[in-house]
């Protein structure tokens, strides 16, 4: 839900690249098997985009308060939830879990 606006694909789209990918990570972690080297670079690209969007939250003065990991995490599960319901989300959704394209 982090990452597929700024690919231009649908989260569907990035939920299914993203697990691929993961599928080639558990390849290499579990039986030695290399991992090509565009999805390496496409692994990276995707990293970078969710430590953009945690510094992001750095900045946010609520990202400041006990609880607010919790929060961020439901946060997340609203906007992926709308999303596998065929729902689109706002800008501002976004916006508040760090989300900016």
């Amino acid at each position: 839900v982090l990452t597929h606006k700024q690919f231009n694909n649908t989260f569907h789209q990035q939920k299914d690249k993203i697990q691929k990918l993961y599928k080639s990570r558990s390849k290499y972690v579990h039986t030695g098997k290399s991992v090509e080297e565009n999805e390496l670079n496409q692994i990276i690209e995707i990293a970078d985009e969710v430590f953009k969007c945690l510094m992001r939250l750095q900045n946010n003065k609520d990202a400041k308060e006990k609880n607010y990991r919790e929060k961020w995490i439901k946060e997340l599960d609203f906007l992926a939830s709308a999303a596998e319901a065929g729902r689109d989300n706002s800008e501002e959704d976004f916006k508040i879990v760090g989300v900016e394209f």
